[in-house]
């Protein structure tokens, strides 16, 4: 007799569930393996693919980069931007292996000593990986997997897997890529598992120099996750459900059995029995199995499938995170005949399903290891969260890394680098290796959860504008690099007051008040003690610029945009002079008789040699959203989102590019010194590039 599987559901307050966990016979039997078209040489083996539908559609594989790309980042352009030196990032994703925790950090693998796991430690870090863009897109979509000595580093905005030997953790060095048409999702032995719309990719890793497709298994459902136990890869495909997948020749997967989810609206009780096939024995195609009911033979039609989003297995069971019904629980302990037991209960993590979810799902987040949780959290660094007791999870550590990147000044041998909260001081003595020296928190009570937005560097003090919203200047002296203290604080007696730029010229500081709709002078001749001693009513003001006698200051407001020219010969005193109409002006750098404005889509360069009388000298139009300019010399350093450009204004009526170079984030701000280029780049970190004239 052949066995059968019985599930019956609760009628819920609306509507119930109806679960089918199937064996082989409910998946359509695999065909015999196909050849597949390679891009490879003849002498590499073809590639079958398998497919869970009668005609499987036979598309072209791709097979892995040649060894000889390039694994920097690319920049092209007239004159060539060289790159010196990078540091910092966002923290992406991390995974942990004996004593070591691999993270994502900026473009870089960095490998971090846990051994004692209150105190991580940098060992070492790879060289810049060709993940180039990865931050535009979804960076929380980075995925690390470990297959020792191995690191892969997954990206899938990218449709790259990088290959990163951590044999030596002092020295990670990448040794391989593949590109990679689907998102991996877990490793196991010498294989990747990577999923995509449609199906479920293996790629043969026993040569991590040269990772090559073993098997492409076709199904009708999105693959959202896959997880890999044994000779068995677990599918969350969607609609479709759990799949279960016999991967013992890797070269011919095939289904042996499925559980899927069904919503009814209120109806009886239904219970629906399965024929399970003997393992070996090839079932004929058969109508969906009937229904039978306790009230009535013909049960309410489905309304719809509980989508599947992720899987993750724990010794016999396999926890299924459903979209809108938690995670179902489903036991395995005979893959070709699963079963539902239950639901689990995530609000008590101390129940035996509770704590194997946090263990096996909650890991997504962040990665298990022993009594500790790694958390990979863009917007603070890693966290270490001590898990020892389920119930109460507390903060053992935090590692840090320089994000966020908004603003960067150079002073001598320091590089001052607005980092979210943070102000960060590098020292760049040696450009080719910048690392960090001291760091200035927030202060708790105004800024906790803001950003710095702007900051400049005057002789031995740094005056900040700490957070947006906020109506603060901090004073640092900085005399001491490496021991920056707070001096002095000036505060605006308004609470409406939202400071939004900042510039220092001598003994006046110019503060754009974007919350008040002023410009706010005050004297630092003694920064201990910042005071106002003017204010200029102006409507919309965003930033402010300082050269000579004249201040320039840039509005913003829909249909009335303008850069505005004020006298500042007596600080005490300012009065506007002249005024020039340009659209969404972003930043402004005046040097000699122009101004150059960072306005949407291009630069706009402003003959102001006639403070009364502004005239456009000329446009140059750009691909992307220029967000800051630096002048210098000849040339117009311009950080236009995801690139920066380098163009030659010795004839200010004619502007030409003459350098570029594609940055992996938004770049947010530049500053030029000496030969280096500067470029906070958001997400990226901190770059130095040089321009090669």
């Amino acid at each position: 007799m052949p066995n059968k599987c019985f599930l019956s559901i609760l009628v819920l307050a609306t509507l119930f569930n109806l679960t089918g966990c199937y064996s082989g016979a409910k998946a359509t039997p695999a065909p015999t393996p196909k050849e597949v078209t390679s891009t490879r040489p003849a002498t590499s083996a073809p590639v079958p693919m398998v497919t869970s539908s009668p005609t499987p559609t036979l598309t072209p594989l791709p097979t892995s980069r040649p060894a000889s790309t390039p694994t920097t980042l690319v920049h092209t352009g007239a004159r060539r931007l060289e790159l010196v030196g990078q540091i910092g990032g966002s923290i992406n994703a991390v995974a942990v292996e004996g004593n070591y925790a691999y993270v994502a950090l900026g473009p870089r693998l960095v490998v971090l000593d846990i051994s004692d796991p209150t105190k991580p430690t940098k060992v070492g870090q790879t060289g810049m990986l060709p993940v180039s863009a990865v931050w535009r897109h979804a960076p929380w979509n980075l995925r690390l997997l470990i297959s020792d000595p191995y690191v892969y580093l997954v990206d899938p905005a990218e449709e790259l897997l990088v290959v990163v030997d951590t044999s030596d953790p002092t020295n990670p060095r990448q040794v391989g890529y593949y590109d990679t048409p689907g998102n991996a999702k877990d490793a196991f032995g010498f294989y990747v598992y990577l999923v995509d719309k449609l199906g479920l990719r293996l790629v043969d890793m026993s040569d991590p120099r040269d990772p090559r497709m073993a098997a492409y298994y076709e199904t009708k459902w999105k693959i959202e996750d896959v997880s890999v136990s044994g000779q068995y890869a677990y599918l969350a495909a969607g609609k479709g459900g759990l799949r279960i997948v016999d991967i013992s020749a890797p070269a011919n997967p095939h289904e042996v059995a499925s559980c899927e989810w069904r919503r009814r609206p209120i109806g009886p009780i239904v219970v629906r029995e399965v024929t399970k096939i003997p393992p070996g024995v090839t079932p004929a195609p058969s109508p969906t199995p009937a229904a039978t009911s306790t009230r009535s033979s013909t049960p309410p039609p489905l309304l719809g499938g509980r989508y599947a989003l992720g899987v993750c297995i724990f010794g016999s069971y396999a926890y299924v995170k459903t979209k809108d019904e938690g995670v179902r629980i489903v036991d395995i302990s005979d893959p070709a005949d699963p079963h539902e037991v239950g639901v689990v209960d995530s609000s008590d993590p101390a129940s035996a399903h509770g704590e194997r979810y946090y263990d096996c799902l909650q890991s997504e987040e962040g990665t298990i290891s022993g009594h500790y949780r790694y958390v990979p959290d863009r917007w603070q660094g890693l966290r270490v969260v001590d898990v020892s007791d389920r119930a109460n999870p507390h903060d053992a550590a935090l590692y840090t890394s320089l994000r966020k990147a908004s603003n960067v000044v150079v002073f001598g041998s320091y590089a001052y680098v607005a980092a979210g909260a943070d102000l960060r001081v590098l020292d760049i003595s040696d450009p080719t290796d910048p690392h960090e020296v001291a760091t200035v928190r927030p202060l708790e009570e105004r800024n906790l959860g803001y950003d710095t937005i702007d900051f400049l560097v005057s002789g031995s003090y740094a005056y900040l504008l700490n957070c947006p919203y906020c109506n603060g200047l901090r004073v640092l002296d900085i005399s001491d690099p490496t021991n920056p203290r707070e001096v002095g604080y000036y505060e605006s007696p308004n609470e409406r007051s939202s400071f939004s730029d900042l510039f220092v010229s001598g003994s006046y500081a110019y503060v754009a008040d974007a919350g008040q709709d002023v410009l706010r002078v005050l004297d630092i001749s003694n920064p201990t003690n910042p005071r106002l001693v003017a204010y200029d009513a102006v409507r919309e003001i965003s930033a402010v610029f300082v050269s000579g006698k004249r201040a320039y200051v840039t509005t913003v407001k829909a249909g009335r945009d303008h850069l505005l020219v004020v006298d500042v010969s007596d600080p005490t005193n300012p009065k506007q002079m002249g005024s020039y109409s340009c659209y969404n002006p972003q930043s402004i750098f005046v040097s000699g008789d122009y101004a150059y404005v960072a306005v949407d889509r291009g630069l706009r360069v402003l003959d102001v040699s006639d403070p009364t009388n502004l005239r456009s000298a000329s446009y140059y139009d750009m691909a992307g959203r220029p967000n800051d300019v630096f002048i210098s010399g000849s040339y117009a350093y311009v950080a236009s989102d995801e690139s920066m450009q380098v163009l030659d204004v010795s004839d200010p009526t004619n502007l030409r590019q003459v350098g570029y170079y594609e940055m992996p984030a938004e770049v947010r701000s530049v500053f030029v010194s000496g030969s280096h280029i500067y470029v906070a780049d958001g997400e990226g970190g901190l770059f130095i590039l040089r321009f090669t004239r």
